[in-house]
């Protein structure tokens, strides 16, 4: 059974810091994290790329379990993003409506077999993103990763400026903090930046789970001198490898 990271314990441990009300169930073939969400209008039980299930039987069980699950605290709706493709016939033949006015969670990802050789990985690259990771220690620009949670606002200095630049309003600090606060010490994720003269010009937040790292938030300088560095893909390509 193929669970997201935003179905492990290490994500609803963040969850529960933040104060919301989480629960766990499982059964034969299925396991799902549910998070409570309550707002002036209404309530909903959120499981963020979830259910997991190896099949449609075992999903529906799963699905069964949640209604109950809503029904007991009164909920006005569920909220359900299992990753597998092919039971999108399943929700839609019993009733579940896809969502179309907002995306929480990415639809779609790239996922990268990290299992292969080191030139293998290389030459399956673009060719400019090949030239910026051969090339990225010839212009001064240092890789860090860091496990200490203080770091973390090295992110949130680049996080505004894309935010003003592309005019949307990302999570508050307060929010990458206490990810940091939790995950950190849990080795659930890692901080990576990237520094020119010890000055860092770009940062992303990365998740692991068992066999999988997503590159979770990112960020670069918005300085035209550092832009064209291509730190941020430098320091991607460093994770990758």
């Amino acid at each position: 059974m193929n669970q997201h990271f935003l179905q492990s314990t290490a994500w609803q441990a963040f969850q529960e810091s933040l104060g919301r009300t989480t629960f766990r169930d499982s059964g034969p073939g299925w396991e799902y994290l549910a998070i409570l969400e309550r707002s002036t209008d209404n309530s909903r039980l959120y499981c963020p790329y979830g259910p997991a299930a190896d099949d449609e039987h075992s999903l529906a069980a799963a699905l069964d379990s949640l209604a109950q699950l809503g029904k007991t605290h009164r909920v006005t709706f569920l909220r359900v993003e299992p990753t597998n493709l092919d039971f999108t016939a399943h929700l839609q033949t019993h009733g579940w409506k896809k969502v179309t006015y907002q995306k929480l969670q990415p639809e779609h990802s790239h996922v990268i077999d990290l299992t292969q050789p080191q030139d293998q990985l290389i030459a399956h690259m673009a060719q400019p993103v090949r030239n910026v990771y051969r090339n990225y220690h010839k212009k001064g620009i240092v890789v860090h990763r860091s496990t200490d949670p203080h770091d973390i606002d090295i992110l949130l200095k680049f996080v505004h400026q894309v935010a003003r630049h592309r005019g949307i309003t990302p999570h508050p600090d307060s929010y990458f903090r206490q990810q940091a606060a939790t995950l950190f010490p849990l080795g659930a994720a890692t901080l990576y930046y990237a520094a020119l003269d010890n000055q860092p010009i770009a940062a992303a937040l990365f998740y692991h789970s068992s066999d999988t790292l997503y590159y979770a938030h990112a960020g670069a300088s918005s300085d035209p001198a550092h832009r064209k560095l291509n730190a941020g893909t430098a320091l991607l390509a460093e994770a990758i490898i």
